[in-house]
């Protein structure tokens, strides 16, 4: 019994949890029956859908433009997402009621269960084809139209009610154009194609044309309906100041169909005359230019007014302000054909210019220019150091000219000056072969007046006459050699023997003046290149100054050495006196111009021979001597290792 009620107790309880569980679960399954209908709800919400449908096909260039900003544009609203879908009767290649009926069964039962929120007409055709429509095919769904002529709209009551952004097709405007551009144009050629559309525009242009008298003003000719082959043809001999005025050629006279800009691009390539357009989708692809608003403008304006429509506001009033027709011109043609550009008229829109290098990059032109006006300038300053540092240098040149014929004169008048001090003794010197001369004269007289004369005596006498002759001669002419004026010319001497030249030249004076010089001459000297005059002098001057130095020095103790020595190449000359010798500042100073310690002495003989020694690349300098007097050293480079 006891275990009954439990087990009974038990079910009861498991009973009761089963009728709540059940609850929740029939809860549950209607919750998850309605989620996909709310979502769906809400999804529709926020998505709104839009059927365009054009006339012609999807790769016709105008609806291509249309279709890409439309759809760029209508995503705009953040408060939904706006899909597009796009339908195209294609009447250009599939024409006839039946196609139309065809496409009218198709679409009816295609958006059979879609929520369509707009349709818009893209073209005449289409706009005719949902009009007639309207009862079977999107009855209670607005309607817009876009790319519309104004005069289709204008011929049907039943248009004028459906908001839309007309197109302005006005040719007398485009023809004004080309007008004011060759405005001794004479003819006029106009080109059109086969199909309906076509012909339909050769109607309403010769309509325009007999309307504003340009039928009158213009030899007027219609290349209208004609095979592809034989429009090139006949467009090739065109004349070149003919107006060629091309309107639409969507199918040949042999039934092919083409792209209208495609085909101006084939007879602008051809054309020898300007070709003009009506349509923006020609613009860029080979006429100069012409009258119409873009299918961008026209796109922009539509999916503006279907904006407006989509959020509810269904008498929203179309803006066309923004799809104004402007004269249209491409920049490249209008060089191309050398039309005058001041006849564009005022406020037109020139495209494709192409710009200037200055227009492109005028940041990159001033650093350019800026960069070449400082190299010029650095140039310039350049050429400016150069031009003056040259007329320093040819300052200095003609300075250093001036010094050296300076110095030249300076040294040729020591030189004069110095033979002038030993004018007495060259005298004494001179006299003695001269007395000679004249004593073997007269002693070759004396013997010539003898009975028999004595010949070989006579002959004695004429020759020791010769002989004292070339002496005297001799120290004349070192005498001159040193007074004349003459330029230096080196030359490859040897030292020694200029050495004894200049002894023999002072030997009179010395012997006068109670002087010994002992020579100690080394005879394997190299030669050295120099002027001979000039290392002459330098000795010359270097003795005189060593005699003059010992006039207060004993009898006994008055004795010049000249020795000439080779010591790592170079020729050394060193003159030794006994004279009263030099203090540690004149030992300084010694080279110096115009420095002397003899009373009545102008100080430039040591100086010139300072210029001397270093105009041969050597070098002089004194030193005090261990006793008394000093000696003066001068080296030499040396150029032979031995003497010829």
């Amino acid at each position: 019994m006891f275990r009954f009620d439990c087990m009974f107790g038990l079910r009861t309880r498991i009973g009761c949890r089963d009728r709540n569980a059940l609850a929740l679960t029939a809860l549950a399954l209607a919750f998850y029956q309605f989620v996909p209908a709310i979502a769906s709800e809400a999804d529709d919400a926020k998505t709104r859908n839009v059927i365009v449908v054009y006339s012609y096909g999807d790769v016709l260039p105008a609806n291509e433009i249309v279709d890409r900003v439309l759809r760029d544009r209508l995503q705009v609203s953040g408060q939904y997402r706006v899909d597009v879908y796009n339908e195209y009767l294609d009447i250009a290649r599939f024409p006839g009621k039946e196609n139309l009926e065809r496409t009218r069964s198709l679409l009816k039962e295609k958006y059979a269960d879609r929520k369509v929120d707009l349709v818009v007409a893209g073209g005449s055709e289409a706009l005719d084809f949902l009009v007639e429509s309207r009862d079977s095919l999107f009855a209670d769904v607005p309607l817009i139209s876009t790319c519309v002529g104004q005069e289709r709209i204008a011929s049907d009551p039943r248009l004028n009610e459906i908001p839309g952004i007309p197109i302005r097709l006005e040719l007398m405007p485009t023809l004004d154009l080309a007008i004011g551009l060759q405005p001794k144009a004479k003819q006029l050629f106009v080109i059109t194609g086969a199909s309906q559309l076509d012909l339909n525009w050769q109607v309403s242009t010769a309509e325009q044309l007999r309307e504003s008298g340009y039928d009158q003003r213009f030899e007027v000719t219609y290349l209208s309906g004609l095979p592809m082959d034989e429009l090139i043809r006949r467009v090739q001999v065109l004349p070149r100041d003919a107006i060629v005025l091309f309107l639409l050629c969507m199918q040949d006279g042999e039934g092919e169909h083409f792209f209208s800009p495609d085909v101006v691009e084939q007879l602008s390539a051809v054309s020898p005359s300007p070709l003009y357009g009506i349509y923006n989708t020609y613009h860029g692809r080979g006429i100069v230019g012409g009258h119409f608003a873009t299918f961008e403008g026209l796109a922009n304006s539509t999916a503006k007014l279907a904006l407006q429509i989509l959020d509810g506001n269904q008498e929203a009033v179309p803006d066309v302000s923004q799809t104004p027709a402007l004269n249209h011109l491409d920049w490249r043609q209008l060089r191309h054909w050398g039309l005058n550009q001041s006849r564009v008229p005022e406020g037109s829109v020139v495209a494709f210019r192409e710009l200037t290098a200055w227009e492109r990059y005028p940041g990159r032109i001033l650093a350019a220019i800026t960069l070449i006006l400082l190299q010029a300038a650095l140039i310039a300053v350049l050429l400016i150091q150069i031009r003056r540092r040259r007329k320093a240098e040819q300052l200095q040149l003609a300075s250093q000219e001036t010094s050296r014929r300076q110095r030249d004169e300076l040294a040729r008048v020591n030189r004069v000056a110095t033979v002038g001090e030993l004018s007495t003794s060259i005298a004494h010197e001179v006299n003695q072969p001269l007395s000679a001369i004249v004593s073997n004269a007269q002693a070759a007289i004396r013997l010539l007046q003898q009975t028999p004369p004595d010949t070989d005596e006579v002959a004695a006498a004429l020759k020791d006459i010769a002989g004292d002759g070339n002496r005297a001669a001799g120290i004349l002419n070192h005498v001159r050699s040193l007074a004349k004026k003459e330029h230096p010319t080196r030359e490859l001497v040897d030292l020694n023997e200029i050495v004894q030249d200049v002894l023999e030249l002072v030997a009179p004076d010395s012997i006068s003046r109670g002087i010994t010089i002992k020579q100690d001459l080394d005879n394997g000297l190299p030669r050295v290149e120099g002027d001979k005059v000039g290392l002459q002098q330098l000795i010359l001057n270097l003795l005189i100054n060593a005699a003059q130095a010992m006039t207060g020095t004993p009898p006994d103790a008055k004795q010049v050495t000249v020795r000439t020595s080779v010591e790592g190449g170079s020729v050394t000359l060193r003159v030794c006196d006994q004279g009263i010798g030099l203090d540690d500042e004149s030992l300084q100073q010694v080279f110096h111009p115009f420095f002397t310690t003899r009373t009545g002495g102008i100080g430039m003989g040591l100086s010139i021979s300072q210029s001397i020694v270093e105009s041969h690349q050597g070098r002089i300098w004194v030193t005090q001597n261990p006793t008394r007097g000093v000696t003066f050293h001068v080296q030499l480079p040396g150029v032979c290792n031995t003497t010829d």
